[in-house]
């Protein structure tokens, strides 16, 4: 039984993916059931978003598809994908960590910097307990943008382009 006027999570994950959250709120008027579709992807796609040149001091929430401030802190967001994959570290060949940036900037630069990116988001996942010799570290710097979206902004697109996407590797 949910409660009004309080803020959920829900999710869902398995071995061979990682997982899914939603966010629902029972503020205001409620319909007797709530669906919600959860997608179990295999690629993870976190988009931690760093200041301009920063590498490790990432600001505070996750960035969504639409490039919004999620709920999730960035700490939160890695506790849960540590948690995925050590779930699975049996089945494992290995972790993928790919640094992207946005488009400003060098190509040697942008290279550099989705390395140092994903370099950050191993050792975070490291002090969570994923083990070091799992995790291989790739960057595409700013060879792979996002989509962009319909009217969206330079800012926003650009945003949305920092990330550093997580991919299992199974046996």
């Amino acid at each position: 039984e949910l409660r009004r006027d309080t803020s959920y999570e829900i999710g869902a994950e398995t071995e061979d993916a990682f997982y899914d959250l939603q966010h629902i709120s029972t503020r205001g008027t409620l319909p007797s059931v709530i669906k919600m579709a959860l997608e179990l992807p295999d690629t993870l796609v976190v988009r931690i978003n760093f200041p301009f040149d920063d590498h490790e001091h990432p600001y505070k929430y996750v960035i969504d598809d639409r490039g919004e401030p999620g709920q999730m802190s960035w700490s939160a967001s890695l506790d849960l994908a540590a948690r995925s994959v050590l779930r699975s570290v049996g089945r494992m060949k290995q972790l993928i960590l790919i640094g992207h940036t946005d488009s400003l900037g060098t190509d040697p630069y942008n290279e550099r910097l989705g390395r140092l990116r994903a370099e950050f988001v191993a050792h975070e996942l490291e002090s969570r307990g994923v083990p070091h010799g799992l995790i291989q570290i790739e960057s595409r710097g700013r060879t792979t943008p996002v989509a962009p979206h319909d009217g969206e902004g330079d800012d926003r697109f650009r945003m949305r382009s920092r990330r550093v996407e997580f991919i299992k590797v199974l046996k």
